[in-house]
């Protein structure tokens, strides 16, 4: 194992090796690039944007307000200050982040996100279904959003229906299943199946969505 340190507080960036790196980045705003391996990376105070790079990382982000992405693999961030932005990518992740307001992007995969106290944001612009299918553990509607998804800034084509069965002939192409916490993307409408998508996420506790609760994706 590679032990790199911001030693006295005087680094703004670390990069890693190929190894199963131990980064610490104390208290400025680092720059932190792991590269492979499974790393353990802490970021410290400080507003940091962290790469894990290929790997099983684990990122603690620790005070401030961060970017921290996992990139591949099965990842596990943490990040319970600030206001952050908690990126997957590829690989089954674990997303959890504390009280502020926070951006969550699980990626590809079977993610798991928790935003913890705040307005959060949930973005599934690289959901796709199948066997991809994320969970928020959570969603408070009426304060955290749901962005990600094809609509314009006017109209979403939403539908609450009463069960899954409902949600495969429903005539909305974005349908929340109420008994399941399920979230579908419906693109042949009212014909049977989803069009060769699926469900992409269960919001865990069955949250009351609408479709106040979405917002178009800013890139």
């Amino acid at each position: 194992m590679a032990i790199i340190n911001d030693g006295f507080g005087s680094a703004s960036k670390l990069v890693g090796t190929e190894q199963a790196d131990l980064i610490n980045g104390f208290d400025l705003n680092d720059v932190i690039e792991a590269a492979g391996g499974n790393d353990s990376i802490f970021a410290g105070d400080g507003n940091d944007t962290v790469a894990g790079g290929n790997g099983n990382d684990f990122i603690d982000g620790g005070v401030g307000n961060d970017n921290l992405s996992g990139n591949g693999d099965n990842d596990t961030i943490n990040d319970f200050f600030g206001n952050n932005i908690l990126q997957g990518f590829s690989g089954d992740d674990t997303l959890t982040a504390g009280a502020g307001n926070d951006v969550f992007i699980g990626g590809l995969g079977s993610d798991r996100m928790t935003g913890g106290g705040g307005a959060d944001i949930f973005d599934f612009r690289l959901a796709f279904g199948g066997t991809d299918q994320d969970i928020v553990t959570d969603f408070v509607a009426g304060t955290d959003k749901i962005t990600g998804l094809a609509f314009n800034n006017i109209n979403i084509d939403f539908a609450s229906v009463a069960n899954d069965s409902l949600a495969a002939t429903s005539s909305a192409s974005i349908v929340y299943s109420r008994s399941t916490g399920s979230l579908f993307l419906n693109t042949n409408r009212s014909a049977s199946g989803f069009g060769g998508f699926g469900k992409i996420a269960t919001f865990q506790g069955n949250p009351n969505i609408s479709g106040r609760d979405f917002i178009p994706l800013e890139l």
